[in-house]
């Protein structure tokens, strides 16, 4: 904590946002041309869902952590409210009717269910409107339900923690209640899918809502317990351990990422799926929240323009993206489904080319290939304008 009581920034933290922002949209531009396959690790790359949430975890409970581990005053709640209100909710409900239109998607949004639902961002809790309006927004639903969640969480772990002695004894207390609630979380899904059985479709909604996806807020949460402590001190052992070497978080990021594959049977160790989709579905779950730790923990470590993850992290263009990551992510996938998914429904379905059978980015067709190239520009275009009109000026206006 600095000595005005804000937590220093973490300047690799948006680089990080950059991957996961792109990481979904490669996973989108499979998903539009028709080469999204569970047969192989293209499937994972929604991965970055998990660490956008990771992310949030970290930022968002630091503020918390550093104030339960030195014993101060709680972050001041109507202050956080406003802050996320004003980062989520603009942007969001600027995009929402303009995509709504331009995907045909009207009558849906705009009915007085739609309203309530979408605007509200509570879409994910029903089947009916999971994927409508902003396709990917039910991830907002999580999230948003995270951002209320947080400060009762915090509360209680105020209640309990302070009733250690000393930073150290706060921060065990801090990192034992984060681990409780990561195995709640576990807990949550085993249940889920004990009582669904076989009905994956009925099971999706309590298995992608809050508190299936607290372990994975969870990583970043115990991270910023460690960075309390390091900025407190005490200890920072790990933290420092990976400093000396960040790539060490790379690798156990990609070795995890290698795993859940090898629980599907794509890896090149097992042949077939570890079970039925009740526990593939959960050690995935848990394979993308360890690819998580090891990228958060890689970044936070590491130090800018130092170092291979230093370096790479720091890439200017890599930071920009990561700064306007919300509006990328809002739009993406919009604009994918406009240039990519109509020009491959026309390619398949007319036979404009020839041979509409299996066209795609990965059997070498470079329109599509060029339309997604393009589909990235649009995005960054369209995001960067949402940043510098939007979302820059909002941000600013709630920490005034």
């Amino acid at each position: 904590m600095s000595a005005s009581g804000k937590a220093a920034r973490l300047p690799l933290i948006d680089p990080l946002r950059a991957i996961a922002a792109l990481l979904i949209f490669v996973y989108h531009a499979l998903f539009v041309t028709g080469n999204l396959s569970r047969g192989d690790y293209g499937w994972f790359l929604n991965v970055g869902v998990p660490l956008f949430y990771g992310i949030s975890g970290l930022l968002l409970f630091r503020r918390f952590a550093g104030s339960i581990v030195n014993g101060s005053a709680s972050p001041n709640l109507r202050e956080y409210a406003k802050h996320r209100v004003f980062r989520i909710i603009p942007a969001y409900w600027f995009a929402l009717p303009v995509i709504a239109v331009v995907l045909g998607r009207s009558a849906q949004v705009f009915s007085l269910e739609g309203l309530v639902r979408y605007f509200g961002l509570t879409q994910a809790y029903s089947l009916d409107t999971f994927v409508g309006g902003i396709g990917q927004a039910w991830t907002l639903t999580v999230e948003v339900a995270f951002y209320v969640f947080l400060p009762f969480w915090g509360w209680f772990c105020s209640r309990v923690a302070s009733k250690a002695a000393d930073a150290r004894g706060r921060g065990r207390a801090l990192l034992l209640l984060t681990f409780g609630l990561a195995v709640f979380s576990l807990a949550w899904k085993i249940g889920v899918v004990n009582h669904y059985g076989n009905d994956v479709t009925g099971a999706l909604v309590p298995f992608t809502a809050l508190p299936a996806a607290l372990d994975q807020f969870c990583v970043g949460m115990a991270i910023a317990v460690l960075i309390a402590l390091r900025d407190a001190g005490v200890s920072g052992r790990l933290l420092a351990t990976i400093a000396k070497v960040p790539a060490v978080g790379i690798g156990m990021a990609l070795v995890a990422y290698w795993l859940v594959g090898e629980v599907y049977g794509i890896g090149p160790i097992r042949g077939h799926e570890l079970g039925g989709w009740g526990m593939s579905t959960i050690l995935e779950h848990e394979g993308k929240a360890a690819v998580t730790a090891g990228l958060l923990l890689a970044g936070v470590a590491a130090v800018p323009g130092v170092g291979m993850v230093g370096r790479a992290l720091n890439i200017g263009p890599l930071r920009r993206v990561g700064e306007m990551s919300y509006g990328f992510y809002l739009w993406h996938l919009a604009v994918l489904t406009l240039l990519v998914g109509n020009l491959h429904w026309a390619l398949g379905e007319h036979g404009l080319l020839g041979n509409p059978e299996g066209i795609g980015i990965t059997s070498g067709w470079p329109l599509l290939t060029l339309g997604v190239v393009v589909s990235l520009a649009v995005s960054l275009g369209i995001a960067g304008a949402s940043w510098a009109l939007i979302e820059r000026p909002l941000i600013r206006r709630a920490h005034t």
